[in-house]
């Protein structure tokens, strides 16, 4: 498993080991197959805004995207706004580091299959998300 990381015009909080060993953690319990290659974004509002209405139709910022590039092996980038995780781990009284792995681990998710589009879904994507950040946080 690769992992890639980038940073565009913000400041990061969390270091590039803690974000490697996120997507290990969960790459290791959930693939498949353990070959494949991540990347990891983490980009402002206006990106993220930018790419929401460019390739879903959506003309406003949201908190994480994903997108499978290949299926095999996986391929896939997970974009974080860190500006959104900063304003949700205030509001649900998180530290920004917790919301951003919070978001690494949902995209993650979603680049491996699981949805959140029904009650159920959300469900099942919130308990793996909380199961993986406590084994992600010291």
């Amino acid at each position: 498993m690769k992992v890639e990381v980038f940073v565009k015009d913000v400041t990061l909080p969390l270091s590039k080991k803690q974000i490697k060993k996120t997507v290990q953690v969960v790459w290791k319990q959930e693939a498949k197959k353990p070959k494949g290659q991540i990347s990891a974004i983490f980009v402002g509002n206006e990106y993220i805004k930018n790419l929401n209405k460019t390739f879903l139709a959506r003309d406003y910022p949201t908190d994480v995207i994903a997108f499978c590039l290949e299926e095999q092996p996986l391929e896939g980038e997970v974009y974080i706004n860190v500006e959104r995780a900063a304003e949700q781990a205030e509001q649900y009284h998180q530290t920004v580091t917790a919301e951003l792995n919070r978001l690494l681990i949902h995209g993650i998710l979603h680049l491996l299959g699981y949805g959140d589009s029904t009650e159920q879904e959300k469900k099942q994507i919130k308990e793996k998300e909380d199961f993986y950040l406590s084994q992600v946080l010291d």
